[in-house]
């Protein structure tokens, strides 16, 4: 009887290099995905700011610290390199204004990732208060 033989078991080169392409493919691939997952970090990161930044902005308008007559752009002093804004449109009864705040990174164009715009109506009662106030101050 003749000895059978076995086929060897190492590895040929070529099950070798095609392993190392798909490693290499696979690495290439990874990086992609953590450079780009940073990238979205980092404008969440800066959306978020933002928006906290534009609802203390909307509080000073609410509470008068601010009146409708400054629309700015003014830096925000808690936050350097950040700057905020609003334009006051009239509505249709009186007193009633359409405000458009606008909260952004300095430089930066609206629509980037670090810029942003809440829209709200506003009531100015100052005027209502100083009208009452001297119809009865009489």
């Amino acid at each position: 009887m003749k000895p059978t033989t076995t086929p060897p078991s190492a590895f040929t080169l070529l099950e070798v290099i095609l392993a190392l392409a798909i490693f290499v493919g696979s690495i290439a691939v990874l990086s992609r995905l953590l450079i780009v997952g940073g990238e979205f970090s980092e404008t969440a990161e800066f959306e978020a700011q933002a928006w906290l930044l534009a609802e203390s902005r909307w509080a000073e308008i609410e509470s008068g610290i601010r009146t409708l007559s400054q629309p700015g752009p003014f830096p925000i002093d808690e936050a350097p390199g950040w700057e905020w804004g609003f334009e006051a449109t009239a509505g249709s009864l009186p007193s009633l204004y359409t405000v458009k705040l606008f909260v952004r990174k300095a430089g930066q164009l609206p629509g980037d990732a670090a810029s942003i715009e809440l829209t709200r109506l506003y009531f100015d009662d100052s005027s209502a208060r100083s009208a009452s106030s001297g119809a009865g101050g009489s």
